[in-house]
């Protein structure tokens, strides 16, 4: 009897005629030789003869075969059929589970861990990825310059989070980016938080700016309205001054004017036989109307306009030499308020009345009683107009047709020296 052992620990036993010869362990299927030398003559052997165990009945081949004694071992772990190396078929699995991964693969089960095997450590986050808050700065910081008046409510947000996205960045090198994005959000941010200020700023000047330029424009339109008035009572415009018998100005065309204006108390209180600064007189500076007021001008002092009109040649008050017809006469029932006509509005006003200009924003305010225009000669410069605005320095001037027309400095003085005159024949350029 040939006894013998197969890798998985089971114990058998067979006749010598197996010696040689390959089995099938029952246990572990494997084939295992049989010790020994196969005889030269081997007896022949039926298909199916099972080999015999130390003890029991012969067993055919295929069916089990039972241990010597004693409980079943466990059983030993496979080996891969490789000839240059010879390693557990379990190897390349947990090697497998041993390699770093990527954040994104999900962890694979491991099998020893039911065992009590200790997991292996958990990978580091290697991917590198923008940081959000580099993000949301740089979307909050373009927020922040499209939002008229609300800028500041995200500015400041954009702030913190250029300055937290930028700490992120450079305390993760390799792993965050976006130090741009992080940093063209902060500059936005502080940006918009300074600029914003100022054009709320500015819109509000701007706001104030054209209130009081629509209400300059309105008292403008009164005076016209005046001149037409007076056209139509007297038959011209009012004189540049009234002026005594000898010819000395008295008092402005402001005063002669009041009575279109429907200030006809206030006008019968003037001594117009007097200079505008005697006593009489120059208490009544302090009741000057609203129509020659300039908004936006309190802090001038009392009594001061800025409405006057160009004087000279050619120009809408020009000083005329007039007949005995026209000197100044006594009004029946008074003898102190005299009637003085000017121009004729019509007549004498050939160049057309929306060419023409009657009165000026001036820079220099005078009071209003006092006969003091502006000076025009054509030889010489024109004097300095505007300047009362918050923001530029447009001003405004009454047409002789009774409409009022806003000036920037980029009206050409050609132009508006031909705005000036009533009967130069001039065209006026594109730029008026």
């Amino acid at each position: 009897m040939i006894r013998f052992a197969c890798p998985c620990g089971r114990s058998f036993q067979c006749g010598d005629d197996y010696g040689g010869r390959e089995l099938t362990c029952p246990s572990c299927q494997q084939r295992v030789r049989v010790p020994g030398a196969p005889p030269t003559a081997p007896p022949a052997m039926p298909i199916g003869m099972a080999v015999e165990p130390l003890s029991g009945p012969v067993m055919p081949i295929g069916m089990a075969v039972e241990p010597l004694s004693g409980p079943a071992p466990p059983p030993p772990p496979r080996y891969e059929e490789d000839e240059d190396r010879r390693r557990p078929a379990r190897y390349d699995e947990d090697e497998e589970r041993r390699r770093p991964r990527y954040a994104e693969e999900e962890p694979r089960p491991r099998a020893r861990e039911e065992e009590g095997e200790r997991a292996p450590p958990a990978v580091p986050d290697l991917a590198v990825r923008t940081s959000g808050k580099a993000v949301a700065a740089l979307v909050l910081g373009l927020v922040s310059l499209v939002l008229c008046g609300l800028g500041a409510l995200t500015a400041i947000p954009a702030i913190v989070f250029g300055l937290v996205g930028l700490t992120e960045v450079r305390r993760n090198p390799g792993r965050l980016t976006g130090g741009g994005l992080a940093l063209a959000g902060l500059l936005t941010g502080a940006v918009a938080l300074v600029l914003w200020p100022i054009l709320i700023a500015l819109g509000v000047l701007k706001i104030f700016d054209v209130g009081e330029s629509t209400l300059a424009d309105a008292n403008l339109r009164r005076i016209g309205s005046g001149m037409q008035t007076h056209q139509e009572r007297y038959g011209g415009i009012p004189p540049d001054a009234i002026r005594s018998k000898d010819g000395q100005a008295f008092l402005s065309w402001r005063v002669a004017l009041l009575p279109s204006l429907y200030e006809d108390g206030l006008f019968r209180q003037f001594r117009l036989d007097e200079p505008w600064d005697s006593p009489t007189n120059k208490a009544l500076l302090s009741r000057m109307p609203l129509a020659y007021g300039r908004p936006g001008k309190k802090d001038d002092g009392p009594g001061l306009t800025y409405y006057r009109a160009f004087v000279g040649p050619g120009t809408a008050f020009e000083e005329r030499a007039r007949g005995k017809e026209e000197r100044p006469l006594i009004v029946p029932g008074s003898r102190d308020e005299l009637r003085l006509r000017g121009l004729h509005l019509y007549r004498d006003f050939p160049d057309g009345l929306s060419n023409t200009i009657l009165v000026v924003e001036a820079a220099e305010a005078v009071p209003w009683t006092k006969p003091d225009e502006l000076p025009y000669d054509p030889n010489r410069p024109l004097p300095k107009l505007g300047g009362h605005r918050r923001l530029g320095s447009a001003y405004s001037v009454l047409l002789a047709d009774g409409s009022v027309r806003t000036l920037s400095r980029s009206v050409s003085e050609k132009a508006l020296r031909a705005a000036i005159t009533r009967n130069g024949g001039e065209v006026l350029g594109r730029d008026w």
